[in-house]
């Protein structure tokens, strides 16, 4: 089973309808979509919405076998803030160290495997990247990395990368121009060991046009890689 974690700047968006949980739930996967609480400008929550995933992940291993669900293969998935949290989750998760906000701890699933579509993976590298990574600096985390160099180590995915990290897929365009290019991130999981995918798409955005509200060329692409990913990892 799946478990999809939305995008939105760390500051909106909510779960819901999107290119790829029907899709994943068509090809014999069961699709957990959650919610996480969003920073504003009075709360910078840097520390807490990979809790809220876990609480999510609680209820999974709580209530998940009741409903016919294999808490056995467990994978989560996110877009962009989403694909931060998902991974931090993941990584979180198998070191033992995710603090979910709800629910027991010891009800917490073993992620098998991880993927996240143009990721938010390297937030000290984001805030002066963009005007938006500026913005989401200050509303998530409070300031900028000069600023707070400890919150941003904790929200930056390589911090919880450890060898026996989950299997990891990192999908984005190479037009991106939000986040910077995750090809860094990838290398140095991959020498950790970490069974590890990049994947770029050629000439394509932030999102890679899965928020068009149509089936594009980007959205077949990334929901072939998920698919050929949890089908390796997961199924």
């Amino acid at each position: 089973m799946l478990v999809r974690v939305h995008g939105g700047g760390f500051v909106q968006g909510s779960r819901g309808p999107s290119p790829y949980n029907r899709f994943l739930a068509d090809n014999g996967y069961a699709v957990v979509d959650v919610d996480h609480r969003l920073a504003t400008e009075e709360l910078h929550n840097w520390d807490t919405q990979v809790g809220d995933v876990g609480c999510a992940l609680t209820w999974v291993g709580t209530a998940g076998p009741g409903l016919g669900l294999d808490t056995s293969r467990v994978a989560i998935f996110g877009e962009s803030a989403g694909g931060n949290l998902a991974v931090n989750a993941a990584y979180l998760d198998r070191a033992g160290a995710l603090a979910p906000t709800c629910g027991d701890r010891a009800a917490l699933p073993r992620v098998r495997a991880v993927a996240g579509t143009y990721p938010a993976v390297d937030l000290t590298a984001t805030e002066p990247f963009s005007a938006i990574g500026r913005q989401v600096g200050t509303a998530y985390i409070g300031g900028s990395p000069e600023q707070f160099p400890q919150r941003y180590a904790f929200t930056d995915s390589i911090t919880h990368a450890r060898p026996d990290s989950p299997p990891t897929l990192v999908v984005q365009g190479s037009a991106e121009h939000l986040v910077p290019a995750a090809p860094r991130f990838t290398a140095a999981i991959a020498d950790l060991g970490i069974p590890t995918r990049y994947l770029q798409l050629p000439g394509l955005e932030h999102g890679a046009g899965d928020g068009l509200g149509t089936v594009t060329p980007g959205t077949e692409l990334q929901r072939a890689a998920l698919l050929s990913w949890f089908d390796r990892w997961v199924r």
